[in-house]
């Protein structure tokens, strides 16, 4: 049967992940996955860009950051995202030069302790 474009199937894509899932199950895949992003500092510059994003949207409204911060927090840590208020709303002075210094230091340790799950995989996959 001839396509003509689109996408492709669920059934493909469905296989894909089972595949995917199955390999970075095994430790030693999961660490192999590891190093080798970390060697290629992807995973370092994928952090570097979502902390920059976000310490520039807390420094122009912290209410934006603490939403952001909901929306992308377990149930079980909702309540802990309320008490970081004051930590959010310190950031507004910091200039862009502070941003961009702990946005390195803080990026790094990201990329090294980031569990290296599905994802995290599926997110680096759309850049």
């Amino acid at each position: 049967m001839r396509r003509d474009g689109g996408g492709p199937s669920i059934y493909n894509i469905t296989e894909f992940f089972e595949k995917t899932r199955n390999v970075t199950t095994k430790p030693e895949a999961h660490a192999l996955l590891k190093d080798r992003l970390l060697r290629t500092r992807l995973t370092y510059k994928f952090e570097r860009f979502g902390l920059v994003a976000f310490l520039h949207c807390a420094r122009m409204d912290y209410r934006v950051a603490e939403n952001m911060m909901m929306w992308g927090a377990p149930p079980s840590r909702l309540t802990a995202v309320s008490e970081l208020r004051p930590y959010l709303q310190n950031i507004s002075p910091l200039d862009e030069r502070q941003i961009e210094v702990f946005a390195d230091q803080y990026s790094k340790w990201l990329a090294e302790n980031r569990p290296y799950d599905l994802y995290f995989l599926f997110s680096l996959a759309k850049l």
